[in-house]
């Protein structure tokens, strides 16, 4: 879990994606993953939540 990490995300359209860690701060426990689909960036912050 780390900055420019691959991971799998649920950015809350019913299924999970292929996104970019982008922000990660264990301390506070926030993650910002960002993915790219059909051309438009979706991304999804994540507080207190696991991560696949």
């Amino acid at each position: 879990g780390a900055t420019g990490d691959l991971v799998w995300f649920d950015p809350g359209v019913g299924h999970v994606l292929p996104g970019e860690v982008l922000e990660f701060h264990r301390a506070a426990q926030v993650l910002t993953v960002q993915a790219v689909i059909g051309g438009k960036s979706v991304s999804d912050s994540e507080h207190n939540k696991s991560v696949r």
